[in-house]
């Protein structure tokens, strides 16, 4: 008998019938199902880059990364409403809606850039700091050195 404060397995919540988690269970099984088969009907080479979305009021939502791709899937839309009527899970099919939904690019971080190690900017900066006279200046400057040439010293204060 399990305590009542211990935790329920997900498949024993998501398995009962009539709940939320089961109606979105079986919500997701049938997506699944829609997305497979119109897979199946798309050219391999449309198919490889389109997003299935919901099926609401008769409207099958099909994200695109380009508006290419968008025209092409209209122009033969006629003919996978063809193919996809047949088929019960698409009971009330009327439309098929392109959208276009662009990859995401890769956005570079401006806040952080990455950190260019050079031995000679740090000789550079070392040498400098053996001409100053001020002891706190010279040790900042050494860290600097020990900074910029990517393999910094133990600290020996």
């Amino acid at each position: 008998m399990r305590h009542p404060g211990q935790l329920k397995r997900l498949r024993s919540l998501t398995d009962i019938s009539g709940t939320h988690l089961g109606n979105l269970k079986l919500k997701a099984s049938i997506h699944a199902l829609r997305v497979e088969k119109v897979l199946k009907v798309l050219p391999k080479t449309l198919s490889d880059s389109v997003q299935i979305g919901g099926l609401t009021h008769g409207l099958l939502t099909i994200y695109v990364p380009a508006a290419t791709v968008a025209t092409e899937l209209r122009f033969q839309e006629e003919i996978f409403l063809q193919k996809l009527s047949t088929d019960p899970l698409f009971g009330g099919l009327k439309r098929i809606q392109c959208k276009v939904r662009p990859i995401g690019i890769k956005t570079i971080s401006k806040t952080r850039k990455e950190r260019i190690y050079s031995e000679s900017a740090a000789k550079i900066i070392l040498d400098y700091s053996e001409t100053l006279s001020d002891e706190k200046l010279k040790h900042q400057f050494q860290k600097l050195a020990e900074q910029v040439s990517g393999n910094p010293e133990p600290d020996q204060t």
